[in-house]
């Protein structure tokens, strides 16, 4: 088989086992910060968001009772920056790259801003990617994300309880081959029943924050 029906093998073999893998880390990690916020620790959510808006527009979603809350960042390819179970004083679930953000630099390789959740394309190598110029060698050095997912933000289309984005994106692959995509990305809060039905448990007594992005 050629390289690409390899890599695209691999990654649906893979891609569903390390849904799985998220999914029940993702639970471990809720369980061990909510006990970690009780103790005092950790950073606030309404800490992350105050740092994000000095150097970007934030949509800060949340759920009716308020305590379930996602931080998205449209400049930043409509990412999910970070979430919380327990409003704008809980704890803050995602990882952000504040030295980068505050550095305004622009890495062409890849902007590494950090957050929960986001948008990406593939391949990365091989003779279909788009990551490498034609002609260019396979090598870090020549490795350029593509900048409508790199560094490109991305327009707001509708906003409600969820937020959904359209962007117009344009890439060229190593063998030369041009591609012009429209995508339409909805960030939206996933339902307790939901939830529950994913993990075939009982969550109502947790403090719960879930949520899911559908691109297409």
């Amino acid at each position: 088989r050629s390289a690409a029906t390899e890599h695209a093998s691999f990654y649906m073999r893979n891609g569903l086992e390390m849904k799985k893998r998220m999914a029940v880390l993702g639970f471990f990690l809720l369980l061990c910060t909510c006990a970690e916020n009780e103790k005092g620790h950790g950073i606030m959510f309404k800490d992350q968001v105050a740092f994000l808006q000095k150097h970007t527009d934030v949509l800060v979603l949340s759920k009716e009772d308020g305590r379930a809350q996602i931080a998205v960042v449209p400049a930043m390819q409509g990412r999910v920056m970070t979430s919380t179970a327990d409003g704008a004083d809980g704890l803050s679930f995602g990882w952000i790259n504040r030295a980068l953000i505050e550095s305004g630099d622009n890495n062409r390789h890849m902007n590494a801003f950090g957050g929960e959740d986001r948008f990406w394309l593939g391949p990365e190598g091989g003779q279909f990617s788009i990551f490498f110029k034609k002609g260019d060698s396979f090598d870090l050095e020549h490795w350029w994300t593509p900048p409508p997912i790199n560094e490109e933000g991305y327009e707001i289309a509708e906003r409600a309880e969820h937020v959904r984005f359209r962007k117009k994106i344009q890439v060229e692959n190593y063998s030369g081959r041009q591609f012009d995509l429209e995508l339409d990305r909805i960030v939206r809060f996933v339902s307790m029943e939901n939830a529950q039905a994913t993990f075939g448990c009982d969550l109502s007594n947790v403090r719960l924050v879930a949520f899911q992005s559908e691109n297409t």
